[in-house]
């Protein structure tokens, strides 16, 4: 973007050309427009350095691309059920639903082929910032007489450093493109009397992301009833109710997709850590009140690389409130001059809200994690009374400049307070990256000094005021945006990582083809989710929505999985338990020295070099489906402590206490017999054995040290039992499974697919129980010989809450209907 001065002092350009005079044409086409210009601009540059893709880093890179791809060519292909390539299989809707389901712009990605949905997502980023600016102008725009000032507002809106920060986290952009239609609504309900538009926004909002929704809630509340009172905002009981009576409606309509979405995450682990005692008054880390503060002065550092704050411990709770070039001048003013106003006591209450923990929480079911991500709401409300303030010429603005300006002057002398490097006291180097911190510093102060400038020459002179400062905001805009972005993308993994080891890299294996048998694989510190997007089932997974029994698997073998699950090679049993026939490493080496052939993992041979990875063939593989003859319970496995809990779970199949009651007649119960202590077992070079498994003798528990081999030897008998009584074709679908097994008795054979209330089974055609088996995964009883066993899964919540949706939406068209009767017989 390029504009010069001429002579006479006036800015030439045909932005000024396209956005100036609103009253000729559309004003919201014009802001569109001019909108998807400033966000191309920022995302051009970083498109053409990665050859057509837009990269950042973060969640971005390992989440938003791999789950828009996988979830393109899901829905294309009709495998909405059961998804295989997440985690260790997850409910689709249920995990899909937080990040895209419910997003128009997904859906807008249908009919292009999953390998070039990548490209599409900085199309789709200039769309969602285009949106937010058309929404944001729209409310705006009610409040302030000038539309060229409401187009001031509408770009600080939709271009916030809480917009920038949050690129890495795209769906969050879902959100606050439609947000302010929902305060629209409110407004069309309750001062024009307009019914439907506000049950549609809140069903609209309800289906782009529960999530945020909640919080969207609360702030509603805040938002009414800090409203009530206004002349021109004052329900009466009925208005009251029409609200309600929307809102539940609204909500209903969008059962369709939220109850199976809450059904899917009621059980997650990270719902149940809530704040509590102290913790719901003061923030335990000092520092965040600092972090909170200077969000609303300076342009954001970015998440990964916290800078001046680098021990508030909020590296990914989207703490930014920046508005561009204004900053909170705007604010400030409205603050101290205007003390009656409704906006200024959601402003205030907002600020309260963000500095009490237990109040910041609340907008997240009061969960422990330290979150800022409603921070949009009361942003809207900043870039409205911005506009606001410019508009009206009685407010003394310069007496909010002075203010920001002096608090940005603290900080400057905070970035020059002297600090320990190595030993030694040096000045200008607080910030942790200093280059950073005063490249904020010199935008956020020049953004003040412009804004001086522009009030002093400019305050009375509408036009002229309009057409210096809208492309002098595009201009912060796109500084500090490229800076933040140019930052992130830094930190980043290649374009070769992303791109051609992931996006395309599925084409670069060539793995044996072992009659189409079912295998997971296993990306050994790499880059998260390079599993998913080569559409190969994996052990590795960054997911935070998965199946709460796959949390309680990792928990129950002492597996951390909070957001991620990343287990460690040591754990080598769980490899075998969860059927991992591959170990792919990224080779650092040479490829042409061929070095990786000098890596050593316990239990992997090395097999080629493939894509710009190591891989390795597990030795101890064991097939999908397999028997046990011993059984745990829940005692046993907490205290274990011989041998790694994995290991155990190989050795027996863990039952829950009220299952033990009745399958213990077809398991033994481990420590009463030990099936590696036996006379008659001959591990030939082969890897063969003529062990007779029923065949055992007792043993004393006792004496269990004396028995065990080394963990390595173990697994291999492990491994050769488990193998010796697994299915022989185990087929998936995208609603479940089909295997099939010979038994030499009656059975419970082990699936390590995650345990779900959508899974029914058959066994031979007849319905049995499925056993939550292992702490989180299923088994069904077989009978003796021959079993065809059928696994089929349905979104729990998904045929109700399509249901609720359909009656909804009749008695929203009868409540419209009667309303619309009664207004025209009057």
């Amino acid at each position: 973007m390029t504009f010069s001065f001429e002579k006479n002092g006036n800015i030439s350009h045909e932005y000024c050309k396209l956005f100036y005079n609103p009253n000729n044409g559309n004003p919201y086409l014009k802001v569109f427009i001019c909108a998807a210009l400033v966000a191309a601009v920022i995302f051009l540059p970083f498109v053409m350095f990665d050859k057509g893709i837009f990269m950042q880093y973060g969640d971005y890179n390992v989440q938003q691309i791999p789950f828009y791809k996988l979830a393109n060519g899901a829905v294309r292909d009709g495998n909405i059920w059961w998804n295989w390539n997440t985690d260790l299989g997850s409910n689709f809707i249920g995990s899909y639903s937080f990040y895209l389901l419910g997003s128009p712009f997904f859906w807008l990605t249908l009919p292009f082929p999953p390998n070039v949905v990548p490209y599409l997502m900085a199309p789709l980023f200039v769309l969602k910032f285009s949106i937010a600016a058309v929404t944001s102008y729209a409310y705006i725009n009610r409040f302030v007489r000038i539309r060229e000032y409401a187009m001031i507002g509408a770009f600080l809106y939709a271009f916030s450093s809480f917009q920038i920060f949050n690129v890495f986290f795209n769906h969050f952009h879902d959100v606050t493109a439609f947000f302010p239609l929902l305060l629209i609504a409110l407004e069309e309900l309750t001062v024009n009397n307009r019914k439907g538009v506000f049950a549609l926004a809140v069903a609209l909002m309800c289906t782009i992301n529960y999530f945020f929704f909640f919080g969207q809630v609360l702030f509603l509340f805040i938002y009414f009833f800090l409203r009530c009172g206004h002349k021109e905002f004052f329900p009466t009981l009925k208005k009251f109710m029409q609200i309600v009576i929307e809102s539940v409606l609204g909500v209903a309509m969008a059962a369709f997709l939220l109850l199976p979405s809450v059904l899917a995450i009621i059980d997650n682990s990270r719902l149940n850590s809530t704040l509590n005692g102290f913790n719901l008054l003061f923030y335990p880390h000092v520092e965040r009140y600092g972090l909170i503060f200077q969000s609303f002065f300076f342009p954001h550092d970015i998440a990964a690389r916290p800078n001046l704050f680098s021990e508030s411990n909020s590296k990914w709770a989207s703490v930014a409130a920046f508005l561009p070039l204004f900053s909170t001048c705007g604010v400030i003013t409205f603050l101290t001059q205007n003390k009656g106003h409704w906006m200024r006591r959601i402003l205030i209450i907002s600020v309260i809200i963000a500095f009490i923990p237990g109040f910041n929480a609340m907008f997240f079911g009061l969960n422990h994690n330290y979150y800022a991500r409603w921070f949009y709401m009361p942003i809207l409300i900043m870039a409205l009374v911005t506009a606001y303030v410019l508009e009206n010429k009685n407010y003394n603005i310069k007496k909010g400049i002075k203010w920001t300006a002096l608090i940005i002057i603290i900080f400057g002398i905070i970035g020059l307070l002297p600090t320990k490097v190595d030993d030694e006291i040096v000045f200008f180097r607080f910030a942790e990256y200093i280059d950073r911190y005063w490249i904020n510093y010199a935008i956020a102060l020049a953004g003040i000094i412009i804004t001086y400038v522009l009030i002093k020459r400019y305050r009375y002179d509408r036009k002229r005021f309009f057409k210096y400062a809208m492309p002098l905001t595009c201009l912060i805009i796109v500084t500090y945006s490229v800076c933040a972005l140019t930052w992130g993308r830094s930190q980043s993994y290649s374009h070769e990582q992303v791109v051609d080891k992931g996006v395309y890299g599925v084409k670069n294996f060539e793995l044996p083809d072992i009659k189409d048998e079912f295998y997971r694989i296993d990306i050994y510190k790499g880059m998260d989710n390079w599993g998913m997007m080569w559409g190969m089932p994996t052990i590795q997974a960054f997911h935070s929505t998965v199946p709460a029994s796959i949390m309680e698997f990792y928990r129950s073998i002492d597996v951390e999985r909070s957001v991620g699950s990343r287990p460690e090679i040591e754990n080598i049993s769980l490899r075998a338990l969860t059927s991992v026939r591959y170990l792919m490493v990224e080779d650092p080496l040479d490829p042409k020295k061929q070095r990786a052939k000098t890596m050593k993992f316990d239990g992997f041979e090395f097999l080629a070099l493939q894509n710009g990875f190591a891989v390795f063939e597990n030795t101890n593989f064991i097939p999908m489906g397999f028997t046990y003859n011993y059984y745990c319970d829940d005692k046993i496995l907490e205290e274990t402590n011989d041998i790694k809990k994995d290991a155990l779970l190989l050795k027996a199949m863990h039952l829950q206490d009220d299952d033990v009651r009745y399958y213990r007649q077809y398991l033994m119960k481990y420590g009463d017999y030990d099936e590696h202590n036996y006379k008659s077992y001959d591990r030939n070079d082969s890897g063969d054995s003529d062990y007779d498994k029923h065949n055992y003798e007792s043993y004393d528990s006792d004496d269990i040290d004396d028995v065990f081999l080394d963990e390595k030897e173990t697994l291999k008998m492990d491994a050769d039992f488990r193998r010796m009584e697994a299915c022989d074709t185990f087929d998936i679908h995208n609603k479940g499974f089909n295997a099939e097994i010979n038994l030499s008795r009656q059975n419970l054979v082990f699936f390590s697919v995650p345990y779900d209330e959508g899974w029914t089974a058959t066994v031979n055609g007849k319905n049995v129980e499925i056993v939550k088996a292992n702490k989180g995964f299923m088994a069904v009883l077989g009978d003796s010989g021959y079993n065809d066993i059928r696994f089929v899964y349905t979104t729990p919540g998904l045929y109700l809450g399509i249901l609720i949706t359909g009656i909804a939406v009749l008695l929203f068209v009868v409540y419209i209907y009667i309303f619309k009767y009664f207004e025209n017989k009057r």
